[in-house]
């Protein structure tokens, strides 16, 4: 699937959709087959066309541009291959993208063999090489609003339970006073 990169400092919210970005700049990866589909469903946002994965991360890591769309592949094994440890992934989009192969029309018997080669991977292969290049998991951040929620709730409740404890202490209080003036 696309996903969106950011640098660390500038949005720890985990972005679920593209026009969260508003008017921030957007890199994509010019003639790649995914642009065309994102700037049908968003029309609107800021796109700036880079020549490649590395020039679309080194922006976002600069703060050229504020987002740069690509896979998740690509994304991780960027991101580590440059060492560009002040941006991640920021979120992910609902736009998917197919990898295939081509083959030069000269070189057209080689497609049975390629794909037999490639019918050949086994699933635990499959798995193998996706961990090896690259993290396929993006998890959103901690949500620390809902903490502070718990945490306010939490005082409202204690604050309540300490002003009720005082209020039955001067009752207690009172009535000891009354019960001895009436001995």
């Amino acid at each position: 699937s696309i996903v969106i990169v950011t640098r660390k400092d500038k949005r720890s919210n985990f972005i679920t959709d593209l026009s969260q970005l508003g008017n921030d700049v957007i890199a994509v990866v010019r003639d790649y087959a995914y642009v065309d589909k994102v700037k049908q469903q968003y029309p609107k946002l800021n796109y700036l066309g880079v020549a490649n994965v590395e020039a679309g991360m080194a922006g976002v890591a600069s703060g050229e541009v504020d987002a740069f769309l690509c896979s998740l592949t690509l994304a991780t094994y960027s991101i580590g291959k440059m060492g560009l440890y002040n941006v991640h992934v920021a979120g992910k989009t609902d736009v998917s993208m197919e990898l295939g192969l081509s083959v030069r029309n000269e070189l057209a018997p080689l497609v049975p063999i390629l794909n037999k080669v490639l019918a050949s991977i086994s699933q635990e292969e499959t798995q193998e090489i996706i961990k090896h290049w690259g993290p396929t998991d993006v998890e959103p951040p901690f949500d620390f609003r809902l903490l502070l929620e718990i945490i306010g709730i939490a005082f409202v409740v204690l604050g309540a339970l300490f002003y009720w404890n005082y209020q039955l202490k001067r009752q207690v209080a009172r009535k000891i006073i009354e019960f001895s003036a009436l001995l």
